[in-house]
């Protein structure tokens, strides 16, 4: 947090009940009846083995420890309890149904060999979503499901086009985690792509409805967030490449967009909604204009766009309570970061590599 007037070294320490090995990886904990379930990979070398660990909740002792073929980096996804199973996706596209109470394989899918996943160039980093008999990943441009019991495939969704295979930083599929919801009593599902975000009826794989962002990604991680029936997606891009995120009004099937904001960008981390407020870890990583620290950031769930207006480089102002903005240069490249009073008397912008004046439009956050 950029503020200076808490002390972070006041706020009380959690307490360590237990520390246990699961070895290498990027998932989280799930846990079930006392049970925490977890992934992992041995060592530096990465044998060409997952591990999956169950230990006790409470103790964190060992109840199981089981080795999958599992090839790559180490597993990026979570597992899902579900009952008497554990769903388990490696990096390379492996699927798994396991025993939880043995860790004994029930059966496993290659959705990638076998029913043609196109696997993102970072592996699979998405986490299985169980809902009913039908297990959701994310997939393709709009998801894949499979059934829980038999690994059959119940439904699947067309590949990226054949162009993202010569891109050079990914081949279009999202690296987030399936999203549920329910409209109109139906149940459905978010999954994000290359081209934007769609809502599926979860039991057909049938689209309700498509948002395509302005400039198609190829690298998106945070999970979309719904909020009755609105829809956040922190991760996109404008026409002009510059990074922003949005949030969608969902209505009888069709979305529209409320506002977007360049403060609303991150990463990798989903943001979180309490009450009237979103909640967003921001960080900016890619062009010369757009390095500002990491930061926690809150925004208006009510937030508004204002007209268009006229500022200069290097204008001074105060940094009182504020609203962050993008602020994109008469010439069309790039864009300029810069801090608002809410009075709109006086701008301060945060970079200003470019010169001449710069054209502002505010989505506001608090």
């Amino acid at each position: 947090s950029r503020e200076t007037d808490w002390d972070p070294a006041a706020i009380a320490a959690p307490r360590v009940l237990w520390k246990a090995d699961v070895d290498v990886g990027y998932s989280n904990v799930v846990i079930q009846d006392g049970r925490l379930y977890t992934l992992g990979m041995e060592g530096k070398a990465y044998k060409d083995e997952l591990i999956v660990v169950c230990l006790d909740a409470a103790t964190g002792k060992r109840t199981w420890r089981r080795p999958f073929a599992a090839k790559g980096v180490p597993p990026q996804t979570t597992p899902v309890v579900d009952g008497d199973s554990l769903f388990v996706l490696t990096t390379t596209g492996i699927l798994y149904r396991i025993d939880s109470r043995t860790g004994k394989e029930r059966w496993r899918k290659d959705i990638v060999a076998d029913y043609g996943a196109v696997k993102p160039l970072q592996g699979f980093a998405g986490s299985p979503v169980v809902d009913g008999d039908l297990v959701l990943l994310t997939s393709n441009t709009a998801g894949m499901a499979f059934r829980r019991d038999t690994g059959e495939l119940a439904w699947t969704s067309d590949k990226p086009p054949a162009y993202f295979k010569c891109n050079a930083t990914d081949p279009g599929v999202s690296y987030s985690t399936p999203v549920l919801y329910e409209e109109g009593g139906r149940r459905l599902g978010l999954f994000v792509s290359w081209r934007g975000i769609t809502s599926v009826d979860v039991g057909t794989g049938t689209q309700v409805w498509r948002h395509d962002h302005a400039i198609h990604l190829t690298y998106a991680t945070p999970d979309p967030l719904v909020i009755g029936d609105r829809i956040c997606v922190s991760l996109a891009e404008n026409e002009l490449f510059d990074h922003e995120g949005y949030l969608l009004q969902v209505q009888s099937d069709a979305p529209r967009q409320l506002w977007k904001t360049a403060d609303l960008f991150s990463v990798g981390s989903s943001p979180v909604a309490v009450g009237r407020y979103l909640y967003n870890v921001y960080y900016g990583l890619w062009g010369p204009w757009q390095r500002p620290p990491t930061s926690l950031r809150c925004l208006d769930l009510d937030g508004q766009e204002l007209d268009t207006l006229k500022l200069t480089k290097n204008a001074a102002g105060e940094l009182d309570p504020a609203y962050v903005a993008a602020a994109v240069p008469e010439s069309g490249f790039g864009a300029l970061r810069a801090i608002v009073r809410p009075s709109m008397k006086s701008v301060t912008l945060l970079d200003d590599p470019l010169l001449g004046p710069a054209r502002l439009r505010l989505s506001l956050g608090a």
